[in-house]
């Protein structure tokens, strides 16, 4: 019992947690923006040069986003685990 109510008490946490977060990214407003409102959005940006197929040089930039203090990659990518039924 008493570790079905931690997962409740996690759960809660949690969709707190992406409330605020959902409230505080509605509440941006773009047309004012500044580093401190990016830097809660955007945890870096990566930009590279990359040769092509045919050797010509592309430049490109990657943007890792924070998602409830987490990166894009985290979230979606480098902590999916596969679910077992």
């Amino acid at each position: 019992m008493t570790k079905l109510k931690r997962i409740d008490e996690a759960r809660n946490r949690a969709k707190k947690k992406y409330n605020n977060y959902v409230e505080f990214l509605n509440s941006v407003n773009l047309d004012n923006l500044d580093n401190y409102l990016l830097k809660k959005v955007i945890d870096r940006i990566e930009a590279y040069t990359i040769a092509d197929e045919q050797g010509k040089q592309v430049k490109d930039i990657y943007i890792v986003w924070n998602m409830l203090d987490k990166s894009f990659d985290d979230v979606f990518y480098m902590n999916a685990k596969p679910m077992h039924i």
